[in-house]
């Protein structure tokens, strides 16, 4: 129950600001911290110094979460980044793993084609993303106040029992939030523009949604604080985005994949649209049995 904590690191400051949220976990269930450089494999001029340099930094990190009472170990291990990272996590039981979007190569890079872009591919485990964007640190004077964001397919409910657990741990008010495209507006049976935001049951035709996320909500209430409900209709990104800054929201937790099933993983998704625009930490889960092949991107796909 997010005891194991993995935090890939890569010398930049850009890395390192996953580290607070991870410490927050750690805290709440005395768990461990697991820091991890990965460096390429082969010895290429002063790689040697390098890799002295990056052990240093890791050690000094690890002392740091020491002091503040956090169980911790630091390693730098030879090898492609992503595939280090996923492999440690599964070598370690890994319950979480908490990194940023951005590292070494700045903001030129968005999710796509990035080492966090390949480890959501790939790992197992719930990934708790921090982007270069993110300007929320983790209250200590209240409770954390959590957004749920669901798309009413069984693919999309794979996060329920990741948010369950933080719910448990960290004492958790959460928002259960439905957001239809307004294209789709047509379908439930209503007009966009006479909606209500938050009232579902304003317009009979949203009774479904509405039924929906008040279904999961009673499923899902125990562990948490409080649980509040939204229908919303919208660009989904940019609804989540906006509702979590109006609720004062501290984290997003959402799935890879939801309605669209598996021709997409994130870009282009609803996922990587709200880590393009969100201000707080999102936590990503990839639903299980999908495959690499299953979540590859069209574009990838044709420059094969």
């Amino acid at each position: 129950m997010f005891d194991r904590i993995l935090v890939p690191l890569d010398r930049s400051a850009l890395a390192e600001r996953a580290i607070p949220y991870a410490i927050a976990l750690a805290r709440a269930v005395n768990g461990h911290i697991a820091l991890l450089h990965a460096t390429p494999s082969g010895r290429a001029p002063g790689q040697g110094e390098a890799e002295l340099d990056v052990a240093a930094r890791l050690d000094e990190l690890a002392d740091q979460l020491r002091r503040q009472g956090i169980r911790v170990d630091a390693r730098v291990v030879p090898g492609n980044a992503a595939e280090t990272i996923v492999d440690a996590a599964g070598r370690a039981h890994t319950d979480v793993i908490v990194m940023s979007t951005h590292g070494r190569g700045g903001l030129g890079r968005w999710l796509y084609g990035s080492v966090a872009d390949q480890v959501l591919r790939r790992a197992e485990v719930p990934i708790l993303l921090v982007s270069a964007a993110c300007d929320h640190p983790w209250p200590t004077d209240r409770p954390l106040k959590m957004l749920v964001s669901l798309d009413g397919s069984e693919t999309s409910e794979a996060v329920l029992d990741s948010a369950r657990q933080l719910g448990q741990i960290l004492g958790v008010d959460a928002i259960f939030l439905r957001v239809i495209e307004a294209a789709a507006s047509s379908d439930f049976g209503f007009d966009p523009a006479h909606l209500r935001i938050g009232r579902p049951e304003a317009d009979g035709g949203l009774a479904e949604a509405s039924g929906y996320l008040e279904r999961i909500a009673g499923q899902s209430a125990s562990p948490f604080r409080s649980v509040d409900t939204i229908v919303d209709v919208g660009e989904p990104a940019v609804r989540i985005t906006a509702l979590a800054r109006q609720e004062g929201v501290d984290l997003i937790v959402m799935a890879t994949h939801g309605r669209t099933g598996l021709a997409r993983l994130t870009i282009g998704s609803v996922a990587t649209a709200t880590l393009h625009r969100t201000h707080v930490p999102m936590l990503l889960m990839r639903p299980a049995g999908l495959r690499e092949s299953d979540t590859e991107t069209p574009d990838a796909a044709s420059r094969r």
